[in-house]
């Protein structure tokens, strides 16, 4: 987990962990904060690359990064985690800093499937966070 907590925290000094339920629901916020300020960014700078497609799937996204998934949530968030469920998540939560991260390179071509993989890191995040229960 050390290695994945510590690449969050590199983007997000405070990031909250995953200790107890209000540090889950606080890290959770923190994730989809820079997640949501990259994909704003990149829809401000580049709003000419999106394909109708591309705006439907950038509007979902959007709404996971703006507001928690209860019904996966709520099983996570008083869960007893061990270590590795904590890794588990951690490394779930590093793979969506670090598309954000990558938000400012996205070009034209590779939009799509820059979205596409944000879909997916999403639903691999919900899949582990529900199998915390």
């Amino acid at each position: 987990m050390d290695d994945a907590f510590g690449a969050i925290k590199g983007r997000i000094a405070d990031f909250a962990g995953y200790g107890d339920a209000p540090s889950r629901r606080a890290s959770d916020e923190q994730v989809r904060a820079v997640l949501g300020e990259a994909l704003a960014l990149l829809r401000a700078r580049h709003g000419e690359y999106f394909t109708a497609e591309d705006s439907a799937l950038y509007d979902d996204l959007i709404l996971q990064c703006a507001f928690m998934n209860q019904q996966v949530f709520k099983d996570f968030e008083y869960a007893a985690l061990d270590d590795a469920r904590k890794a588990e998540v951690a490394q779930c939560d590093r793979n969506l800093v670090d598309l954000a991260g990558r938000a400012g390179s996205v070009g034209a071509d590779s939009l799509a499937g820059y979205l596409k993989e944000l879909k997916t890191a999403f639903e691999q995040r919900d899949s582990v966070l529900t199998s915390t229960s």
